[in-house]
């Protein structure tokens, strides 16, 4: 069985979150609620990816899923 390669996007602080491929580049999967944040990550853990979820330090509306 291959493993799926894992796309991540390393924010300036060094915060690794889970990204996705978008025109060439891997941008932040970005999420507006939590439990949008939350169905995701749960998707992600049965895929045996584990993250946790934290939210924006410029947007607190925004989240994201950091790699453990």
């Amino acid at each position: 069985m291959r493993k799926a390669k894992i796309n991540t996007y390393t924010f300036h602080s060094g915060v690794v979150v889970y990204g996705k491929y978008i025109d060439g580049k891997i941008l932040p999967l970005e999420f507006n609620s939590e439990i949008s944040c939350e169905k995701f990550s749960y998707k992600l853990f049965l895929k045996g990816i584990n993250v946790v979820m934290i939210r924006s330090y410029s947007d607190p509306k925004k989240f994201y899923l950091q790699i453990v």
